[in-house]
């Protein structure tokens, strides 16, 4: 199920915005937080009003990826991100896809996870399957793969990942 996989800790400096960002504009305490809008997707470009200052971690990590995938230097392509943060007394993402929209790769990066594995695939016998899923992973997946995460039962610890999408633009 996962094509690629590495573990890299987000800067400091970026971990603090992504907080900051939660608390500002985290609403309904009782949902879970999504900087994700339909926007996000617009001609597959990345909504940069509201994760501009990830880009550039995310630019290397994801052409990183792009080169090992093998696929650097015989595409054109373009992604999209968003944060999400979930807790104990917050709802959790159903069972979802990511196809549909000329996606050739989803990703998520845990950024700060408890030791309670929440993110599963779903199998054809909608069996579910936990991957590893420590804090600073980043996996990879074909995009059609049916994910969801579990309830968080820790309390008082806020989940924050970041996920999205690599559409291909060209191929050579």
């Amino acid at each position: 199920m996962i094509i690629w996989r590495k573990n890299k800790k987000l800067p400091h400096e970026l971990m603090n915005r992504i907080k900051s960002s939660i608390q500002k504009n985290h609403n309904d305490k009782s949902k879970y937080y999504t900087s994700y809008s339909y926007s996000a997707f617009k001609d597959g470009n990345v909504d940069s009003a509201s994760v501009e200052y990830l880009l550039p971690f995310y630019g290397e990590t994801i052409k990183e990826m792009m080169i090992d995938l093998g696929m650097y230097d015989r595409c054109g392509y373009t992604y999209s991100l968003w944060v999400q943060m979930y807790n104990s007394d917050t709802t959790t993402h159903k069972v979802h896809q990511h196809y549909g929209q000329g996606e050739i790769i989803s990703w998520v990066h845990f950024i700060e996870t408890p030791r309670q594995r929440c993110f599963y695939f779903l199998n054809g016998r909608n069996e579910k399957i936990y991957p590893k899923q420590n804090s600073g992973d980043i996996i990879a997946w074909p995009p059609w793969l049916l994910h969801g995460v579990d309830p968080i039962k820790r309390k008082n610890f806020n989940r924050i990942i970041s996920a999205g999408n690599i559409s291909l633009t060209s191929y050579n």
